[in-house]
């Protein structure tokens, strides 16, 4: 009986799909925080965001291919406190990193059978560095001034992300599909020897929620 019900299951989603394509948009927030040697050992995290375009070509089993152009915005809050001559605590701050990154995310994913389904993907993220920074206090000149110094020249490039994710989405009857999906991302940026904090080998990660609307139509054997 076991055996028959798997064999009906197994049927059941291999001739549940047609072959299909996707096109589609999808953008959401996500929450970032840098990891790494001593100096970020204790980084708050910060609101980031996502947003791509991106082609899916999905089987008739539901096993797909996936290449979305991604832009993603990450980073971190380094705490700053400011001491006295004495030694007495002053201020407390800020320092604030961010990476820009141009990225082609390519991977292969899973959708399972119906019109309401569970996906998942995992892939990697070749990316360019498209702009870096960090907010730092002047404390020692004028308390209070943020000042911005660029980091895009002293930024390795490119960075390799590696990704997975998990969701759902919705067929209508339209060919349009809504999809809902969580996302992680963690790649390793190098800064320039000496430059803040000696700060090297900083591991980005973010956890990010993206809505999806996909226009699909059907592939050909």
């Amino acid at each position: 009986m076991r055996t028959r019900v798997l064999l009906i299951v197994l049927l059941l989603s291999s001739t549940s799909f047609g072959q299909q394509n996707t096109i589609g948009i999808s953008g959401g927030p996500s929450l970032c925080r840098l990891h790494g040697n001593s100096v970020f050992e204790q980084v708050d995290p910060i609101i980031g965001y996502q947003f791509g375009a991106g082609y899916s070509r999905w089987s008739k089993r539901g096993i797909g291919v996936q290449a979305q152009l991604t832009y993603a915005r990450m980073g971190g809050a380094l705490d700053y406190i400011g001491f006295n001559a004495i030694g007495e605590e002053t201020n407390r701050d800020q320092v604030l990193y961010r990476f820009d990154h141009m990225g082609l995310s390519v991977g292969a994913g899973y959708r399972a059978p119906g019109r309401v389904h569970g996906q998942f993907y995992l892939g990697l993220m070749p990316t360019i560095v498209s702009a870096a920074e960090v907010s730092t206090p002047d404390t020692f000149l004028n308390p209070g001034t943020i000042v911005v110094t660029d980091l895009t020249r002293k930024v390795n490039s490119p960075v390799l992300f590696g990704y997975g994710a998990f969701g759902a989405g919705w067929h209508f009857k339209a060919p349009l599909t809504l999809g809902l999906l969580i996302r992680y991302d963690q790649g390793l940026t190098t800064l320039s020897d000496g430059d803040f904090f000696d700060a090297e080998g900083i591991i980005e990660t973010s956890w990010s929620m993206s809505l999806s609307v996909s226009y699909r139509w059907p592939g050909v054997d």
